[in-house]
Parts: C-alpha cells; structure tokens; sequence
C-alpha cells in the first residue's frame, strides 16, 4: 500500500478549517473597503468670476471637510474629517488658520500680471454647522462650503488665466466677463488654466492692413461677382491690356477717394440707395462697350475713376472699421484698397490671358467681345431689378 504524504484531519483540525471558510467572505469584504478611494462623494471644486465695474467678485466653492485635513478631496478619509467636524474647538482653530490662506489657494493673473486677490467672506464655526443642520446631513459628505473674494478689474482686461491650489483639486471656472457671455473652463489642480481671450490688442498701421487687405480682396474675389462683372466690363472696352490695367489703377484711385471721405467722418455713409446705383453703373458700362468697339483711353480713364467715386461708396457701406484712431484707419485704407487692386488686376491677367489667342482674329469683336459685353449688361440688368 502506498502511503499518503497529505496529512490527515483531525476532529478539531476539521472545525478550525470550517471557521476559517466561514470567516473567508468577511475576510474579502474587508480587503475590498480598504482597496474604495477615500471620500467617494467628493465634488470638484468651482469658481465664479463676475465682472463689475472696475472690480471683480470671485466665488470660491469648495469641499471643505478635505480641505480641514490638508488633503485633497480625492485623498481625505471619512473617519478623520468626521473627527475635524465633530470637535468645535479643533473646527474652530482649522477655519481661522485658514482663512488667511484663501487669497492664496487661488492665482489670478490679467494680462500677464497676477493681480491680488481680498478676502471679503469665508465659513465660520456658525455657518458650517448650519448648513449642516439645513442639509440634513450630519456628518455624511461633501459639505459643499463658499468662499468670497474681490480683485481688482481694469477696465481694457485683454485675457486671463487662473490657478487653483493642488489641495483643491480639480475644478471648474465659470467666467462673466462681459454682459451675455460665459465661459467654462476645467481648471486642473495646481496648473495654469487655458488663457481665455476677451478682446485683442490694437493692431496696428501693419495689422489693420494686412486684415483689410484679406477683406478688400476677398470683397472682388470670391465674394464681389458684382465688382468683378465690371472689372471684365472695363477689360472688355480696352484695346491693349495696358490700358486695361490703367483703367483698373483710375478706378482704385476713385474709390479709395470716396472710401476715405467716409472713413475719415467727412461724408455720410450711403444707405441702402447705393447698391441700385451700382448695378446701373454696371448695366450702362456694359452697354456702352457692347456698342462700340472701343473706348478712347482717355475718355475711359475720366469714366473709370467716375464709377469708382460711385462703387467705393459702396465699399464704405460694407467695410467696417475695427477702430477710429489714425493708425487704425490709414492701415484699413491702404490694406483695403491694395486688396481690391490685387483682385482687379488678377481678374484682368485671367481674362487677357484667356482672350489673348483668339484677339487677332476676325470674328473677335462680333462673335466674343461685343457679345461677352452684352452678358455683362444682361447680368447687370438682372442685379439692378432684384436690388429695387
């Protein structure tokens, strides 16, 4: 017979063995609670900022039980918040100690500069048993606990950012900086928010031009087919591309005249009685080229710049300025009148280079000039009725 190596059980061995199984689940309960997170109800903290006149109110809202054992929410435990909250002498002491942190538990910076913060409220031993008594709650959590503080605010606030403290946690700003307007930014703990932006510095001669410049060309192109329905009008009357391109220059020229008596507060801003007038001009310069097989240099270069007093109206009407300082305007005219003229001149190259081949042949003028003219006149016939 062959002899087993696995000890036999006794009696009192086998009823040690069934304690031990019985034991086993609370065993595993236990190990399971001690492995939970610690405060699984905790909230993230979140912080209101109002803009008023020249100041600004910052509500700090917070779970203050963590905050009372110097832990973040995240890590406190139950057992030692519930000793801070039960001891009024010790809750007492915790709270005045910390109110001399709160301006600190909070960064502000305005345009680069941190900008101090003034404690005007924060919980007492009173108000925290009371709002315990008014949830109900005892000593379950979180006690959700407000702080109020006061910064200074300029009133030309560009863009800011804000930090809470680590212990705080992770939270959440809502921003009222401007009347209408709310921002929402996660604030992670302990790190620098996203910049929010309120408003953009001054541009500037150079970067008032360079956006006008994208405005006035995007005016003719893809956006003016109005504007560039004349500018094939006036290449169409041409006999040389030369005297095209100085018929675009004369046009330029007249409607950066009118645009700047606008901008510059001298003359009126036209009403909605511009754009028919347009769309004439369009209609009569059409047809004076489809019944003519040219128009005299100088004669067009008079009527070019004409037309041009007439449409830069227009373009004052739909071109706002971002501001009324000098360099402000001088840079929209300029960038603005460069970007029309960039778009005329780039219309006029396409269309010469699309007409070049077939300009010495016979049927040139009656079978593609004098027609293109008419459609021009056709489309600007169409535009006046629907603007009346």
């Amino acid at each position: 017979m062959v002899q087993s190596d696995i000890p036999i059980l006794g009696h009192e061995g086998m009823m040690r063995m069934h304690l031990s199984m019985r034991r086993l689940p609370l065993l595993l309960g236990l190990l399971c609670w001690a492995s939970l997170p610690a405060h699984t109800s905790w909230k993230p903290a979140s912080v209101e900022l109002i803009a008023e006149e020249n100041r600004a109110m910052v509500t700090l809202r917070l779970d203050l039980p963590a905050l009372l054992v110097a832990k973040t929410p995240a890590e406190a435990q139950d057992a030692e918040m519930d000793a801070v909250l039960r001891d009024d002498g010790a809750l007492s002491k915790v709270l005045a100690d910390e109110s001399t942190r709160w301006t600190q538990r909070l960064s502000l910076e305005i345009d680069g500069r941190d900008v101090p913060l003034r404690l005007i409220r924060s919980p007492g031993l009173d108000e925290v048993r009371a709002e315990q008594v008014a949830l109900k709650i005892g000593e379950a959590y979180p006690l959700m606990m407000s702080v109020t503080l006061e910064a200074v605010w300029p009133t030309d606030v560009q863009r800011l950012r804000l930090r809470l403290d680590p212990l705080l946690g992770p939270g959440v700003l809502r921003l009222r900086a401007e009347p209408g307007r709310i921002d929402l930014i996660t604030l992670s703990a302990g790190e620098w928010s996203d910049t929010v932006v309120l408003s953009e510095p001054p541009m500037g001669f150079l970067g008032t031009a360079a956006e006008f410049f994208q405005r006035g060309f995007g005016h003719v192109i893809p956006d003016g087919w109005d504007h560039a329905l004349f500018m094939l009008t006036l290449f169409l009357g041409a006999a040389t591309m030369g005297s095209a391109l100085a018929r675009s220059v004369a046009f330029t020229l007249g409607h950066t005249a009118t645009i700047s008596l606008v901008w510059l507060g001298w003359f009126a801003a036209p009403g909605s009685w511009i754009e028919p007038l347009i769309a004439g001009s369009i209609t009569l310069a059409a047809l004076a080229v489809a019944m003519r097989r040219t128009v005299p240099g100088k004669v067009a270069l008079v009527w070019a710049l004409a037309f041009g007093l007439l449409h830069g109206l227009g373009f004052a009407a739909v071109a706002d300025l971002p501001g009324n300082d000098g360099p402000v305007i001088l840079g929209a005219l300029a960038g603005f009148n460069f970007g029309v003229e960039a778009a005329q001149l780039m219309l006029m190259l396409v269309a010469g280079l699309a007409l070049a081949p077939f300009r010495e042949r016979d049927w040139f003028e009656g079978r593609l000039r004098r027609p293109l003219a008419w459609l021009a006149a056709l489309g600007g016939i169409i535009l006046l009725v629907s603007r009346l």
